[in-house]
């Protein structure tokens, strides 16, 4: 009988022992796969931040951008209109330069005429030249001009 109780106490306590280490290794186990699990939420979290972090920024920058673009339109357009009133203040130049030439070539063409027709004698109570004259037009300007007759 004394064997019998050893038996059973000797396997009693090894049960307990081995229920003990056994539940141990098994506590560890859960103990460190529940770190693992906390330090991956950790980094899940850290990630979603730089997530919102980043986006953020971008939202920044792409505000900044709109307002640059909308910046860069208006002096597109200032420049476009400054153009147009150049062209059109030119154009007017151009057409204001063009009347001038075209009255200075008239003016040319009457002393030419008037040198042409000079009369050479001092004196000359009539003030004619010596020269037989025939009427023709100019073909740029319209003007009337007294040529030689051959």
């Amino acid at each position: 009988m004394d064997i019998n109780w050893i038996t059973i106490v000797a396997c009693a306590v090894s049960s307990v022992v081995g229920a003990l280490g056994g539940g141990g290794i098994w506590f560890i186990r859960e103990t460190k796969r529940g770190k693992q699990l906390e330090n991956e939420s950790k980094v899940v979290e850290e990630w979603k931040e730089m997530y919102h972090e980043k986006e953020k920024k971008c939202s920044e920058k792409d505000a900044i951008i709109t307002k640059k673009d909308e910046k860069i339109e208006q002096l597109r357009k200032r420049i476009n209109d400054l153009l147009e009133e150049r062209n059109i203040f030119m154009g007017k130049r151009e057409l204001e330069i063009k009347d001038k030439e075209i009255e200075i070539h008239k003016l040319l063409m009457q002393i030419a005429e008037l040198s042409w027709n000079e009369c050479r004698v001092n004196g000359c109570a009539d003030r004619e030249p010596p020269r037989d004259r025939k009427k023709n037009t100019c073909s740029t300007c319209g003007h009337t001009v007294a040529i030689e007759q051959e």
